[in-house]
């Protein structure tokens, strides 16, 4: 009866400490302050955003072999990132040097410049003026640094003095100062009205090829001599 009662004893003494335990436990967190479980959880980190470099007011000098090959005078540049194309926003000025000499003057809307492969791009409304009295008008026009050539892939509006070419491509060689029509091409000028398939010209001796299947009409101006005008 008495072991019985021992027993008892210790049950109920082990019963309540357990719970004075557990209530110790319960009132020691109610009393901590309020925590967002959120805030335990670290946020993913995110990827930086794209660094980019703006400037304003720019000239850009492009150089082969140490010597100067296009100075670029530019109302702003964006670069997304080191080794990506540049975006020019309004090429006040683009010169291409021959023999240490300006040669070609370029104006244009937009052009995309890649440091990589030193290729230009030019969009937009495009015009072009050679010194040996050429001009161009296109809305695109590519400068190949391996070919060193001025490729314009689309409608191309050309005059050399009083003659007048359209064609639908055109490669310039500024070194060379030569210029081809690899497509179907129109010639005008004051007595002649010419179409051929293709067309090669030497801007310096303004010497023009026609080739392929070449058609027009001329006129013949009769000259008067110091006799017949007596």
């Amino acid at each position: 009866m008495i072991l019985w009662f021992c027993c008892d004893v210790k049950r109920l003494v082990f019963l309540l400490l357990t719970l004075m335990v557990l209530g110790s436990a319960f009132w020691w967190q109610r009393q901590l302050p309020d925590r967002d479980v959120r805030a335990v959880i670290a946020p993913v980190p995110q990827p930086p955003a794209t660094p980019q470099v703006i400037a304003e007011d720019v000239e850009l000098k492009i150089r082969s072999q140490g010597k100067l090959l296009w100075q670029l005078t530019i109302e702003k540049v964006r670069v997304p990132t080191a080794g990506s194309p540049a975006w020019v926003t309004g090429l006040k000025r683009g010169v291409y040097f021959r023999e240490g000499k300006p040669y070609l003057t370029v104006t244009a809307g937009q052009l995309q410049y890649n440091p990589t492969t030193e290729n230009i791009l030019v969009s937009g409304d495009i015009h072009l003026r050679s010194e040996d009295g050429l001009s161009l008008s296109t809305s695109q026009m590519r400068w190949d640094k391996e070919a060193r050539r001025i490729v314009c892939p689309g409608a191309v509006r050309m005059k050399v003095k009083e003659t007048t070419i359209v064609t639908q491509k055109a490669f310039l060689y500024p070194d060379e100062k030569k210029l081809v029509c690899p497509q179907a091409v129109n010639v005008t000028s004051p007595n002649a009205q010419l179409r051929s398939d293709r067309l090669a010209a030497n801007l310096q001796t303004e010497e023009f090829e026609m080739s392929g299947n070449v058609s027009g009409r001329f006129r013949v101006e009769r000259t008067t001599t110091a006799k017949e005008g007596v």
